[in-house]
């Protein structure tokens, strides 16, 4: 997908984000969800959804951001495309696996 197995690229991921995460910096920077990226392989977020299958409480929120920092990563996907349909299903699945790893 990326040229990198995703065992590779999650280990690099996560490294990155380990080294970044430092709770004694007081300013606001970009969100990286540490936390997320970090945690152990087989703990798992539950994320709870309302009748519109929105993610709601804490947990969404996290879901949200989360995905926010692989909408950032040039790595994980490109800005060469404007629209999320025009996206090839292979990259779209292998994105998909990373969620699945990471929440």
């Amino acid at each position: 997908m990326f040229g990198l197995p995703l065992s590779c690229m999650l280990t690099t991921l996560c490294e990155i984000y380990e080294a970044s995460d430092s709770s004694s910096k007081k300013q606001r920077g970009p969100t990286l969800m540490a936390h997320i990226w970090n945690q152990p392989k087989e703990k798992r977020i539950v994320v709870e959804w309302n009748k519109r299958w929105h993610p709601i409480g804490n947990e969404g929120s996290d879901l949200a951001y989360f995905l926010g920092t692989i909408a950032r990563n040039p790595t994980l996907c490109s800005l060469s495309y404007t629209d999320w349909r025009r996206v090839p299903k292979e990259d779209t699945k292998g994105l998909l696996e990373i969620v699945k790893v990471c929440v």
